[in-house]
């Protein structure tokens, strides 16, 4: 199994950091704590990702 070099950790993190930016700012439209949100999906994208979608349809329900 190879290990990971610098450029598979670069790309990874400029990945999360692009997901996190538009959760952020996405986060805003829906009067949602754009920042918590941004941070938590930068950090832990596998767990706050999906959750951010299910709490945001439930922002645009309420939206209506």
């Amino acid at each position: 199994m190879e290990s990971l070099t610098l450029i598979d950790l670069l790309i990874g993190f400029l990945i999360a950091l692009a997901v996190a930016i538009w959760v952020e700012g996405d986060a805003r439209k829906y009067s949602m704590k754009s920042y918590n949100w941004g941070v938590a999906v930068f950090l832990l994208m596998i767990v706050f990702l999906p959750l951010y979608f299910y709490q945001r349809s439930k922002a645009k329900q309420t939206e209506k």
